[in-house]
Order: structure tokens, then sequence, then C-alpha cells
């Protein structure tokens, strides 16, 4: 809308009430078809420049009820990212945890052979599981320290340490037990 054009128009009476109406049926359509600047833009050209028409009313209250409409597609849009960023997050560990397999698979078979270890009565079997045990642990912790290495993962590393100490006790244990069972046959 021209402003001069407005002002101009000023001393017709009913010309600037049909033409801030048929604005703000313009901000309306706009405002259901989702477009909330546009609409805004419309509503603030009423709000201006015919403030003194009766629609100016309907226009205050288009203003109030375009401002929550875009407080809620803003909060929707920041849940959106969100989840975006949680299902990010999540394929990222999926990846990793897939990497990291061999390094469990190890793990998982280290406390097979530890248990197996403290389970069987020969002797010779029960060393030679405490040490596939130990040998096991040991992979498993070299396999984990390679994949977090070459994928640069900050946040693991604090949960990776308190891993690593309670791996690296296994395996010690496993060989201490490989040893007294050396010790109780000689």
């Amino acid at each position: 809308i021209d402003s001069e054009y407005v002002k101009k128009q000023a001393a017709i009476p009913g010309l600037r009430e049909g033409l801030a109406e048929k604005i703000m049926e313009r901000a309306e359509m706009l405002f259901n078809a989702g477009k909330l600047d546009e609409a805004e833009e419309e509503v603030q050209r009423v709000l201006t420049h015919l403030a003194d028409t009766a629609a100016a009313d309907d226009a205050r209250g288009l203003l109030n009820v375009i401002d929550r409409a875009e407080a809620d597609r803003e909060a929707e849009e920041d849940a959106e990212a969100s989840a975006e960023l949680d299902a990010e997050k999540q394929k990222e560990a999926d990846a990793l945890m897939k990497k990291l397999k061999p390094a469990k698979m190890a793990y998982e078979y280290g406390k097979e052979m530890a248990a197996r270890g403290l389970k069987e009565k020969n002797q010779s079997r029960a060393k030679k599981a405490f040490d596939e045990a130990g040998k096991q642990f040991e992979k498993a912790l070299k396999k984990a320290r390679e994949v977090i290495e070459k994928e640069g993962v900050e946040d693991v590393a604090g949960r990776w340490a308190a891993a690593e100490k309670r791996i690296m006790g296994e395996a010690v244990e496993a060989y201490i037990n490989a040893g007294r069972v050396a010790l109780t046959r000689s």
C-alpha cells in the first residue's frame, strides 16, 4: 500500500474502512494458509496506516493470534530439531557399538573363560582357561582402544576409562587365578 495514496484518499468517507477490511481479509487468508510473516505484514499495514478504522481492532486481535501461532511454531520446530539431534546421536551410538562389537565379543569370551576356569576341576585346563581369559580381556581392551582412538569419540572417553579399569582388573584376576592354579599344581 502506498502511504501517500492512503493519505490522499483520507477525505473520501468509507474508502479507508473498505481498504482496511480488504487488507484484513487478505491477512486472515494468509494466516489460514500458514503464511504467518506475510499475514503479520498485512496486519501491520492496517495498524500503521489505517489505525483509525474499525478494522484496526480486528488487526490487533489477529496480531495477538499470529504472535501465539509463531511462538507455537517455533516451539514445535525446536522440538523437531531436538528429536532429530537425538536420532542422530542414536545413529552415531549404534554405529560406534557396531564398531566395538569385536571388542565386546572378546570381552564376553574372556568372561566365559574365567568362569570356566573357576569351575574347572582339572588344574591344567583351569590354568589354560584363565590364561585364555586374560588374553581375551587384553584383546578386548586393544580393540576398544583402537576404535575409540580412530573415531575420536569424546563423550565415550569418560565411560571408557571406567570400563577399561574394570576389564583390566578382570584380566589381572584371570592371570592371578592362572598363577594360583600353577602354584597349587607344583
